[in-house]
């Protein structure tokens, strides 16, 4: 998909405001198990340990929003030796704002960021 294609998909999810609620609900364990956020220019990267528990449930969380929010860009990257792994969500203009509402204000503001 090229950068323009990318950049024409709307920040929007398809889920209605109840099943929006009660999927943050559902991945509050995972988002408050982020050791680290690095902010992208066109999103975050989050720091997980990566125990295989974790990756079982950011392999979930990619499947689930990829169903319902199309114009999200995923990346898991590795760490070498069983090492911390990070999962990099971006999209077009807007995404950020959708990612803070995504994660939970208090785990932000405990890694030093305002929601």
């Amino acid at each position: 998909m090229s950068t323009h294609d990318f950049q024409d998909i709307p920040i929007a999810c398809s889920l209605s405001a109840q099943e929006f609620s009660t999927r943050k609900d559902e991945n509050k364990g995972l988002l408050h198990e982020i050791e680290e956020i690095k902010e992208l220019e066109d999103g975050y990267a989050l720091k997980f340990t990566g125990s295989a528990e974790q990756v079982q449930g950011l392999l979930q969380f990619i499947t689930q929003e990829r169903a319902c929010c199309p114009f999200f860009r995923f990346e898991l990257h590795f760490e070498p030796q069983n090492g911390p792994v990070w999962l990099s969500l971006s999209g077009p203009d807007g995404t950020k704002g959708f990612i803070q509402e995504m994660i939970d204000a208090q785990v932000l503001r405990a890694l030093g960021y305002s929601a």
